[in-house]
């Protein structure tokens, strides 16, 4: 998404995240410019998903509150323009979400 800080030197995480009533989230939320002139930045949340269709997070929405909880701090425009999720298999929890990659 656009920010007025796209061209800083630094990444940013934030290991305290929070979902919608302040409660403290089991994740961590990052943002980190792309530079080259874009005027972009790349952010970004994740929690952890213990069972294999987790239901208690729901990333969209989260990534919504995560960019409006940051828009002032890092001048972010209003669009998020990829608002994706996936599930990352870590600790077993998420398996056969990606296929061979020709090796």
């Amino acid at each position: 998404m656009t920010s007025t800080r796209a061209d800083d030197p630094w990444i940013s995480s934030h290991l305290e995240l929070r979902g919608e009533e302040g409660e403290i989230l089991s994740g961590y939320g990052w943002i980190f410019p792309l530079g080259a002139g874009t005027g972009e930045v790349n952010l970004g949340a994740g929690t952890l998903a213990t069972a294999k269709r987790p239901t208690d997070v729901a990333i969209k929405p989260l990534m919504r509150l995560y960019a409006d909880r940051l828009r002032a701090e890092f001048g972010l425009g209003d669009e998020l323009r990829m608002p994706t999720s996936a599930l990352l298999p870590m600790g077993g929890a998420v398996s056969n979400v990606a296929g061979r990659t020709g090796r």
